[in-house]
């Protein structure tokens, strides 16, 4: 769990955020191909977890990264899938929801601080090779 201004707002997600929901941001087939093209030396770790959220393998399972490419810049989560990650009032008080309003909050002000950094509108640290 890597902290940047960019990702000021971003949960710890080893405590945060409700492990099914984990270990969906590693079974989507989008996912599954960012993971086998993901470079830790070519990006900025925001966010991510020391062991595979399904089986336990330990390694770095990124997320959530940045990185400047070009004059532009990247912002990247695999957080979001469900909406009760993003919504703070999605069935609120029912079983279905798994993660707090709070969580949606705090994600919600995570995505803003990246599309900012990505527009350039604040700063944030980018440099890459901060992955152990």
């Amino acid at each position: 769990h890597n902290q940047s201004s960019i990702s000021t707002h971003a949960p710890n997600p080893n405590t945060s955020l409700h492990p099914p929901y984990r270990s969906s941001a590693y079974t989507s087939p989008v996912c599954r191909d960012t993971l086998k093209s993901f470079d830790k030396a070519t990006v900025h770790g925001l966010l991510g977890l020391n062991a595979h959220p399904n089986d336990g393998t330990p390694g770095y399972y990124p997320l959530s990264w940045c990185k400047e490419f070009g004059k532009g810049r990247v912002y990247y989560t695999s957080l979001g899938h469900r909406e009760d990650v993003w919504d703070p009032t999605w069935k609120e008080g029912t079983k279905d929801r798994k993660n707090s309003p709070e969580i949606a909050h705090t994600y919600q002000e995570m995505i803003l601080g990246g599309i900012q950094w990505a527009l350039g509108l604040v700063e944030g640290d980018s440099k890459v090779g901060n992955i152990p």
